[in-house]
Protein backbone atom coordinates (compact mmCIF):
# COMPACT_ATOMS: atom_id res chain seq x y z
CA UNK A 1 0.00 0.00 0.00
CA UNK A 2 2.76 2.42 0.98
CA UNK A 3 4.81 1.49 -2.10
CA UNK A 4 1.79 2.06 -4.34
CA UNK A 5 1.36 5.56 -2.90
CA UNK A 6 5.04 6.31 -3.46
CA UNK A 7 4.85 5.10 -7.06
CA UNK A 8 1.69 7.13 -7.65
CA UNK A 9 3.30 10.23 -6.13
CA UNK A 10 6.47 9.83 -8.19
CA UNK A 11 4.44 9.25 -11.35
CA UNK A 12 2.33 12.34 -10.70
CA UNK A 13 5.41 14.49 -10.09
CA UNK A 14 7.09 13.12 -13.23
CA UNK A 15 4.05 13.96 -15.36
CA UNK A 16 3.86 17.47 -13.86
CA UNK A 17 7.57 17.91 -14.48
CA UNK A 18 7.19 16.92 -18.13
CA UNK A 19 4.28 19.33 -18.49
CA UNK A 20 6.50 22.13 -17.17
CA UNK A 21 9.38 21.59 -19.57
CA UNK A 22 11.33 18.83 -17.84
CA UNK A 23 13.90 18.88 -15.06
CA UNK A 24 15.60 22.25 -14.73
CA UNK A 25 19.32 21.86 -14.21
CA UNK A 26 20.36 25.50 -14.27
CA UNK A 27 19.07 28.97 -13.41
CA UNK A 28 18.60 30.01 -17.05
CA UNK A 29 16.00 27.28 -17.57
CA UNK A 30 13.65 28.48 -14.87
CA UNK A 31 14.20 32.14 -15.76
CA UNK A 32 13.17 31.28 -19.33
CA UNK A 33 10.08 29.47 -18.04
CA UNK A 34 9.19 32.46 -15.84
CA UNK A 35 9.37 34.84 -18.81
CA UNK A 36 7.16 32.65 -21.00
CA UNK A 37 4.35 31.74 -18.61
CA UNK A 38 1.88 33.15 -16.10
CA UNK A 39 2.98 33.62 -12.51
CA UNK A 40 0.61 31.00 -11.03
CA UNK A 41 1.93 28.35 -13.46
CA UNK A 42 5.52 29.39 -12.69
CA UNK A 43 4.90 29.00 -8.95
CA UNK A 44 3.43 25.53 -9.53
CA UNK A 45 6.42 24.65 -11.72
CA UNK A 46 8.86 25.77 -9.01
CA UNK A 47 7.09 23.65 -6.41
CA UNK A 48 7.07 20.67 -8.79
CA UNK A 49 10.81 21.04 -9.43
CA UNK A 50 11.52 21.16 -5.70
CA UNK A 51 9.21 18.26 -4.85
CA UNK A 52 10.57 16.13 -7.71
CA UNK A 53 14.06 16.50 -6.33
CA UNK A 54 12.86 15.63 -2.85
CA UNK A 55 10.58 12.68 -3.65
CA UNK A 56 11.92 11.15 -6.85
CA UNK A 57 15.62 12.00 -6.85
CA UNK A 58 15.92 11.75 -3.07
CA UNK A 59 18.44 14.51 -2.43
CA UNK A 60 19.33 13.31 1.06
CA UNK A 61 22.41 15.46 1.51
CA UNK A 62 20.49 18.72 1.03
CA UNK A 63 18.98 20.43 4.10
CA UNK A 64 15.29 19.61 4.49
CA UNK A 65 14.25 23.21 5.01
CA UNK A 66 15.05 23.95 1.35
CA UNK A 67 12.21 21.65 0.31
CA UNK A 68 9.56 23.45 2.39
CA UNK A 69 6.79 25.35 0.60
CA UNK A 70 5.61 27.38 3.57
CA UNK A 71 6.64 28.59 6.97
CA UNK A 72 4.25 28.75 9.92
CA UNK A 73 1.30 28.19 7.58
CA UNK A 74 2.27 31.05 5.28
CA UNK A 75 3.22 30.01 1.72
CA UNK A 76 6.63 31.03 0.46
CA UNK A 77 6.82 33.79 -2.13
CA UNK A 78 8.05 33.02 -5.62
CA UNK A 79 11.41 34.62 -4.83
CA UNK A 80 11.81 32.42 -1.74
CA UNK A 81 10.98 29.32 -3.78
CA UNK A 82 13.44 30.46 -6.47
CA UNK A 83 16.17 30.96 -3.87
CA UNK A 84 15.52 27.52 -2.42
CA UNK A 85 15.64 25.91 -5.87
CA UNK A 86 18.85 27.78 -6.71
CA UNK A 87 20.41 26.53 -3.49
CA UNK A 88 19.21 22.97 -4.18
CA UNK A 89 20.71 23.16 -7.68
CA UNK A 90 23.99 24.49 -6.31
CA UNK A 91 24.24 21.78 -3.66
CA UNK A 92 23.21 19.08 -6.15
CA UNK A 93 25.96 20.14 -8.53
CA UNK A 94 28.53 19.96 -5.72
CA UNK A 95 27.42 16.44 -4.82
CA UNK A 96 27.42 15.42 -8.49
CA UNK A 97 30.97 16.67 -8.93
CA UNK A 98 32.14 14.68 -5.89
CA UNK A 99 30.40 11.53 -7.13
CA UNK A 100 31.77 11.93 -10.66
CA UNK A 101 35.29 12.19 -9.28
CA UNK A 102 34.83 8.81 -7.58
CA UNK A 103 33.42 7.13 -10.69
CA UNK A 104 35.67 5.21 -13.01
CA UNK A 105 34.56 4.19 -16.46
CA UNK A 106 35.68 0.92 -18.00
CA UNK A 107 35.65 0.02 -21.65
CA UNK A 108 33.26 -2.58 -23.05
CA UNK A 109 35.87 -5.34 -23.32
CA UNK A 110 36.89 -4.96 -19.68
CA UNK A 111 33.28 -5.03 -18.51
CA UNK A 112 32.58 -8.07 -20.68
CA UNK A 113 35.62 -9.89 -19.27
CA UNK A 114 34.55 -9.01 -15.70
CA UNK A 115 31.05 -10.35 -16.33
CA UNK A 116 32.45 -13.60 -17.77
CA UNK A 117 34.74 -14.01 -14.75
CA UNK A 118 31.84 -13.44 -12.36
CA UNK A 119 29.72 -15.98 -14.23
CA UNK A 120 32.51 -18.55 -14.04
CA UNK A 121 32.98 -17.96 -10.31
CA UNK A 122 29.25 -18.29 -9.68
CA UNK A 123 29.02 -21.46 -11.78
CA UNK A 124 31.94 -22.94 -9.86
CA UNK A 125 30.27 -22.05 -6.56
CA UNK A 126 26.99 -23.60 -7.72
CA UNK A 127 28.79 -26.80 -8.76
CA UNK A 128 30.56 -27.02 -5.41
CA UNK A 129 27.30 -26.52 -3.53
CA UNK A 130 25.55 -29.18 -5.64
CA UNK A 131 28.41 -31.57 -4.90
CA UNK A 132 28.07 -30.87 -1.16
CA UNK A 133 24.33 -31.55 -1.32
CA UNK A 134 24.88 -34.85 -3.18
CA UNK A 135 27.52 -35.94 -0.66
CA UNK A 136 25.13 -35.12 2.20
CA UNK A 137 22.33 -37.09 0.55
CA UNK A 138 24.64 -40.05 -0.06
CA UNK A 139 25.73 -40.05 3.58
CA UNK A 140 22.09 -40.21 4.65
CA UNK A 141 21.00 -42.81 2.10
CA UNK A 142 24.02 -45.15 2.21
CA UNK A 143 23.30 -46.64 5.66
CA UNK A 144 19.68 -47.32 4.63
CA UNK A 145 20.75 -48.95 1.37
CA UNK A 146 23.24 -51.19 3.21
CA UNK A 147 20.53 -52.32 5.62
CA UNK A 148 17.81 -52.77 2.98
CA UNK A 149 19.35 -53.34 -0.44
Amino acid sequence: MKEEKQVASKTKLTLQLQKNGGLWTNIEQFEEFRENGPECVYREALITQIQFRKVVLGCGTIPKNLFFQSKQGKPFTISELENNLKEILKLSMEVTEVVEKRLTYKDVETRHANVLNLKQELNKEISENRQKVMIGQQKEMLPELLLNP
